[in-house]
């Protein structure tokens, strides 16, 4: 194309450079008439909402490591689909293609690593783990950060725990804890991909903290040992000897009886 401009008696060949270093002309110029949108345009609230499920998907990516392509190439390609200028021929078809591909968005994002809900839990020692089950439904290993926040400071946390929760698996992830007095805490967990972006809404559960008690109730089971074992003692000792036990004098005697009783009996002897 451009060796047939050059070709071309009435066209000047030159490099943009050259261009961007000229000065504009000084020709009248006239206003542009005044913008109207048409009515098959995108609403802007849709394109915002797009832009904001896309850099969702991007970030929450993260978790799959090296392997983030998989989810986020897939993700973009479904929320650019309804910016195409064919979606303009059908505008009712076109919001409902935009709804669907933002609700797929969010249950990739928020829904496919959770943490599984779960009742109280006892924690009687002052220093240890709190399990955090976390569920994986990704067809990619992911790799999550859990961190874990009381609401009350009898409980506080050491650091927070990251895991590589396998693909379609679940895993307790082990967080440090330390109580430092006894009551009811309300814990809650938040899940984060290792760049430390939020994934999805917090999970809460109750901690009922009660420090100091497994040494209580070791030394309570050792004691109660001991008591039995005592008590055990002084029952043997109590009974004492059986009255129907025989002696070694009572066996002495009856030996003796024996033997004379036989001396006693008179020797029968047989007819000639």
């Amino acid at each position: 194309m451009l060796e047939t401009l050059e070709a071309a008696d009435w066209v000047s060949t030159t490099t943009l450079d050259t261009l961007f270093l000229q000065d504009a002309p000084d020709v009248p110029r006239t206003a542009l008439p005044k913008q109207a949108r048409a009515k098959a345009e995108l609403p802007a609230a849709d394109v915002k909402a797009l832009e904001h499920a896309r850099d969702a998907i991007v970030t929450f990516s993260a978790v799959a490591g090296e392997e983030h392509p998989v989810i986020w190439r897939p993700g973009v390609r479904r929320l650019a689909a309804p910016l195409s200028v064919v979606q303009r021929t059908d505008p009712g078809l076109r919001e409902q293609v935009v709804q669907q591909v933002l609700q797929e968005t969010n249950e990739i994002t928020r829904s496919s690593v959770t943490v599984v809900p779960r009742r109280e839990i006892n924690f009687i020692t002052d220093v240890g783990n709190i399990p955090v089950r976390v569920r994986n439904t990704l067809d990619v290993d992911a790799t999550v950060t859990v961190v874990l926040r009381p609401d009350h400071p009898r409980l506080t946390v050491d650091e927070r725990t990251t895991e590589t929760v396998p693909a379609g698996q679940e895993l307790d992830v082990q967080v440090p804890v330390r109580a430092i007095g006894s009551g009811d805490v309300e814990v809650t967990a938040q899940v984060l991909t290792p760049k430390g972006a939020k994934i999805n809404d917090d999970s809460t559960f109750q901690v009922r903290v009660r420090a100091g008690w497994e040494e209580v109730g070791t030394w309570i089971a050792a004691g109660l040992v001991g008591l039995l074992f005592l008590a055990g003692i002084w029952r043997t000792v109590r009974r004492g000897r059986s009255p129907n036990r025989a002696t070694r004098e009572d066996v002495e005697e009856a030996i003796v009886s024996g033997v004379e009783a036989q001396e006693s009996t008179p020797a029968t002897t047989g007819a000639p």
